[in-house]
């Protein structure tokens, strides 16, 4: 049977996208929470999914593409207009499809007993989030635009590896077939993601290449899972 696998529409994906594509399997493009949906209703085979979703045992997490960096990750931040340090930003309007970075930011804002607010945004662009809220939490391709107009509050990755201790896994592989075995897509950037990455979002082709580098797609079982743990151990641990 076909396999029809969900990448997002990030420009970290690019290498994902064409690994897959060479590999004979059919990408569709879906935002990780929408994945999990069409995962769930047996519309596509498997795709990346936040790891916060797949907590619950809805969907198994499968051997396959991930998305993690070691620390710095540049496309998970929380942005302001000026510069703030992150507990005083009372509120922090995060971009509508965040699950996995919401859920770090505030196991880790627990931790630090920072008491700023996490609240769902109406839009994923920074300027108009940060047009009624003095912080932001953004994603992706918005994330890159906005290091170019705002200031960085935190880089949700380096906070999860500098209090937490572990890589940062935002979306792992899931399927609702366990004999789902993708762990030999490796997908490895190419000078034009970079370049393409550039022109698209605005950054250096430095930061760009650096933004490539740092962005981890390959299957590693052992930090999934220290994640998948860690994850829910956490979350069991705050308060309901």
């Amino acid at each position: 049977m076909p396999i029809k696998y969900a990448v997002p529409p990030y420009r970290y994906a690019a290498p994902l996208k064409r690994s897959l594509t060479d590999s004979g399997i059919e990408v569709l493009t879906a935002l990780p929470p929408d994945a999990h949906a069409l995962i769930s209703n047996g519309i596509i085979t498997a795709g990346l999914v936040p790891i916060f979703m797949l907590i619950d045992g809805k969907l198994q997490p499968a051997p396959g593409p991930m998305v993690y960096s070691e620390a710095e990750t540049m496309s998970v931040l929380v942005v302001s207009r000026n510069p703030v340090p992150l507990r005083e930003c009372g509120s922090i309007a995060a971009s509508p499809e965040s699950r996995s970075a919401v859920a770090y930011l505030g196991i880790v804002m627990d931790r630090a007993g920072i008491k700023s607010r996490i609240i769902t945004g109406f839009s994923a662009n920074a300027g108009l989030l940060l047009s009624v809220y003095r912080c932001a939490l953004v994603l992706g391709d918005e994330a890159l635009k906005a290091r170019t107009s705002f200031h960085v509050v935190a880089d949700v990755g380096e906070l999860v590896r500098d209090v937490l201790g572990i890589n940062p896994v935002y979306a792992a592989t899931g399927a609702r077939d366990a004999s789902i075995d993708l762990s030999h897509i490796r997908p490895i950037p190419i000078d034009e993601d970079a370049a393409e990455t550039s022109r698209i979002t605005g950054i250096s082709l430095d930061e760009a290449k650096r933004y490539h580098e740092s962005i981890k797609l390959g299957y590693d079982e052992a930090k999934l899972s220290t994640a998948l743990r860690t994850l829910a151990e956490l979350l069991n641990e705050s308060p309901k």
